[in-house]
């Protein structure tokens, strides 16, 4: 069964860590943790802006961490884009993405996926608990490598 079909809590016990373990391994920054890693609080209760806090912070910059699916795409829920956008007001987010599938990793600035959101060059959809999300294909990232 793919990682998008499980249910939620399965989902939510491995969601992240292993990205989360590459950014660390190559990270050529120093770094703080910064965002919620499994809190023991009702995550779903607290506002956009706290629960998408993002994974990382660095001197020049905050970076938010994320794998990608075997479907060859980087899916955002747009609350989750929107909150990151917020915090790209107060400070540069980066994005982070591993593609496990491929064992390669790329960095590009949130301004990037957001030009393509607002000009709307990605693929849009629901997850299946009904999040909205907007996706991109791996192959559009550049400055990918390999590890």
């Amino acid at each position: 069964m793919s990682f998008r079909d499980q249910d939620f809590n399965r989902r939510f016990e491995k969601m992240g860590d292993e990205a989360e373990g590459v950014f660390e391994q190559v990270a050529k920054l120093g770094f703080a943790r910064f965002g919620l890693s499994r809190p023991p609080v009702q995550v779903g209760k607290l506002p956009d802006f706290v629960r998408y806090t993002p994974d990382y912070l660095q001197t020049n910059r905050l970076v938010e961490v994320q794998g990608c699916g075997q479907d060859g795409m980087l899916k955002f829920k747009l609350d989750k884009l929107a909150a990151l956008s917020d915090w790209n007001e107060i400070m540069p987010v980066c994005l982070f993405v591993w593609d496990r599938k491929r064992r390669c990793y790329a960095e590009f600035p949130l301004s990037t996926l957001i030009e393509w959101y607002t000009t709307d060059q990605g693929e849009r959809g629901t997850f299946p608990e009904g999040k909205a999300y907007f996706g991109v294909s791996v192959d559009r990232i550049e400055g990918w490598v390999e590890l």
